[in-house]
């Protein structure tokens, strides 16, 4: 493998996390290097883009990720797309509790975000475990680390120059983003008493709202979850259901959806 791009290894607190960083890369050289026929979408090195559309964003380590306001919602190790597929690939070391609840998310919220695309997940780990069974699998050995650390770089494949852009990627969503999803299923839900496509909405929307009133002081909204009503209040730039003030997240959504309906208003 000829080297081409080389990124300066930090002095992270915790070598842990260091080994983590090292293995993505190692990951992500691997898929480009062994999936041509897909188009990677570029992270982990090299990105300068700033504004991307359908919110889609990379975080400080550079890793793609699906944001409402100042909230993430999901974040993407491997991207990539071939003709009508979509391709996920999700890196990890070791055993997480809360491993199958992230990727239900992550695939759900593709699919609202290319309906028409075929979802194609697969773990990429470094030796068998029990806990991945229910999903495609391939074997990527550790690195030695310490090689990394010790010369403070990491080089990444020439193939990375192949890598598509992430705004080029979110072209394929045809413009569609959650937030429309979530207007879609709060006008049906409010109008007709029940939601369509539900079973693509789990972790990902937990609370429909009445449109037709959400930019006043006060609107309806309906829990999934708990299958149940409750009214927001707005007062001192804060909303509020019984008296508790929501999460940012939920604050977020709510912002999101004011803006969309202003724009088309």
């Amino acid at each position: 493998m000829e080297p081409c791009k080389e990124i300066i290894i930090e002095n992270y607190k915790s070598k842990t996390f260091l080994k983590g960083i090292i293995y993505e890369w190692h990951c992500y050289n691997y898929v480009i290097n062994e999936y041509k026929s897909v188009k990677i979408v570029k992270s982990k090195y090299g990105v300068n883009e700033e504004n991307i559309s359908n919110y889609f964003a990379y975080n400080s380590i550079e890793n793609i990720i699906y944001v409402i306001g100042k909230t993430v919602l999901c974040e993407f190790d491997i991207v990539g797309i071939k003709n009508k597929q979509i391709f996920l690939w999700e890196i990890s070391r070791g055993k997480t509790n809360s491993l199958h609840n992230k990727i239900t998310r992550k695939i759900n919220l593709m699919k609202i975000l290319f309906p028409k695309y075929i979802i194609t997940f697969c773990f990429i780990i470094p030796k068998f475990l029990d806990c991945y069974n229910r999903y495609d699998r391939i074997i990527v050995p550790e690195p030695d680390y310490e090689i990394f650390i010790n010369n403070r770089q990491y080089i990444f494949s020439k193939n990375i120059k192949n890598c598509i852009s992430l705004e080029y990627f979110s072209t394929f969503t045809n413009n569609n983003s959650l937030i429309n999803e979530i207007i879609f299923a709060s006008e049906t839900f409010f109008s007709k008493g029940f939601i369509s496509k539900q079973q693509h909405y789990k972790d990902l929307i937990k609370t429909l709202y009445d449109i037709s009133q959400i930019t006043n002081n006060e609107f309806n909204c309906y829990d999934i979850i708990n299958k149940k009503y409750n009214r927001i209040k707005y007062n001192n730039n804060s909303y509020f259901i019984n008296d508790l003030e929501l999460k940012n997240n939920e604050i977020d959504i709510i912002k999101e959806i004011k803006n969309k309906i202003g724009n088309v208003t």
